[in-house]
């Protein structure tokens, strides 16, 4: 689980695990301010060289779960970093009722993140709860599992998983997300807004960065919304 750098200020790192059977990949996405205070989404896996690597990039000022699917390991990075502040969708905390800091996710960015970050929350898909942030500096769109592509060289359980949810081939919306979609209107509607962000690359939550015609690409993935 190693650091990549993405953009300044933008890195990321993949832990590989097992549900199941199924070998599968979770990604943490970390951000800097321009005052050196970093943002953490989606928290993997920690260890020992992780938190090391991540400190030495500025002071770990907040943790965010962004989603009620993505939240397993936060609890141990806030006990790793106690000063950070803790936030995740509304809902989570009675799904984590250890979580004793956790904050809800308000609507729009804090203040404090406003300058760095976009956020928007996507409804309409309420057993997920997920939101989506742009970083402004790279134009870097920061999703979860709203979009999904397991491409590559993976292991067979992972290639029949992403085969049976219709993500290998291409980007694409998963079955998955389809069934517990409950407000397919209302998930348009935040889709679309957020396709109005200047979006040069898109980082997924499992497995595929996009860098290459990253919009136009997510936009085709997400057309699923529009039928």
């Amino acid at each position: 689980m190693t650091l990549h750098a993405l953009a300044p200020n933008l890195w990321h790192a993949q832990h590989q695990f097992s549900v199941f059977g199924i070998q599968a990949s979770s990604r943490m996405t970390v951000v800097r301010f321009a005052n050196g205070q970093l943002w953490l989404h989606s928290p993997i896996r920690l260890t020992p060289e992780l938190q090391a690597a991540v400190s030495n990039l500025g002071e770990v000022t907040w943790l965010v779960a962004p989603s009620k699917m993505h939240h397993l390991f936060v609890g141990d990075w806030q006990q790793a970093f106690p000063q950070a502040k803790l936030y995740g969708p509304r809902g989570l905390a009675r799904k984590r009722p250890d979580l004793t800091t956790l904050q809800p996710l308000p609507e729009q960015a804090l203040p404090e993140w406003a300058d760095e970050l976009l956020q928007l929350p996507i409804r309409g898909i309420p057993a997920m709860g997920e939101s989506v942030w742009l970083h402004r500096a790279s134009e870097t769109l920061i999703l979860t599992d709203l979009c999904m592509w397991i491409m590559g060289d993976v292991p067979a359980s992972s290639r029949a998983y992403a085969s049976l949810m219709g993500v290998r081939k291409a980007p694409n919306v998963s079955r998955l997300v389809r069934f517990v979609t409950r407000d397919k209107p209302a998930a348009r509607d935040s889709v679309r807004q957020m396709l109005q962000w200047p979006i040069l690359r898109v980082i997924l939550g499992h497995n595929t960065v996009l860098e290459q015609d990253a919009k136009a690409t997510l936009q085709q993935a997400l057309s699923w919304f529009e039928r």
